[in-house]
């Protein structure tokens, strides 16, 4: 029984209306009006922040532009270019970092 108030509670969210008041009775009460809270599942990028944050790479951080870069590239290989392209555009990387890998700059004399 307590399924249908949460039915009834997303139906009127997805419909953008009120719950029908003979519905009323099967959603829990609260104080006010409320909207019902609907989580939605942590995307690949929440993830990769995480994955930042564990790294100890704020925001502002160069490297974590050129991390996501790196990893979208590996992500690519494996035709996954939504997930991809959803990195690249919260990471937003810099220009110096979006080229391919055959035109990086060559190594320098003293270190080879």
């Amino acid at each position: 029984m307590s399924d249908l108030g949460l039915l009834a509670q997303l139906t009127s969210a997805a419909n953008d209306t009120d719950i029908p008041e003979r519905l009323q009775d099967l959603i829990p009460s609260s104080s006010g009006p409320s909207t019902p809270v609907i989580e939605q599942e942590p995307t690949t990028a929440d993830h990769f922040e995480a994955f930042h944050s564990g790294m100890g790479f704020t925001d502002g951080d160069a490297r974590r532009g050129m991390l996501t870069k790196q990893i979208a590239d590996i992500i690519r290989t494996q035709d996954k270019h939504e997930t991809a392209d959803e990195l690249l555009r919260r990471y937003d990387p810099p220009a110096a970092f979006t080229s391919h890998a055959d035109d990086q700059p060559e190594e320098p004399e003293h270190l080879r």
